[in-house]
């Protein structure tokens, strides 16, 4: 499998997971919400509570600031469900 999409995968499994958690039973109709998981779903109740955006990872072999979720609040809504990140700072 491709690796992007085995990690678009495996962040969408765990956005699916992240919001069956009780944590978000306070939501309305959180049970639709929970049937009908989709990208606009995932940035009203899971980023706004986690603030996803400001998750950083370092990759210290190549100097590199990598904020993998930083445009997850501003995609275009065109249908697609794809997470697309650009957002790679260098450190050198």
């Amino acid at each position: 499998m491709d690796f992007c999409l085995k990690v678009c995968t495996e962040i969408e499994t765990l956005f699916k997971l992240i919001l069956e958690s009780s944590k978000f039973d306070y939501v309305n109709d959180i049970e639709k919400k929970r049937k009908n998981q989709n990208i606009v779903i995932y940035r009203e109740i899971i980023e706004s509570t986690y603030q996803l955006r400001n998750y950083m990872l370092l990759v210290i072999p190549t100097k590199q600031i990598i904020y993998p979720l930083k445009n997850l609040i501003r995609l275009p809504l065109n249908g697609s469900n794809v997470i697309q990140n650009t957002n790679m700072i260098n450190l050198n």
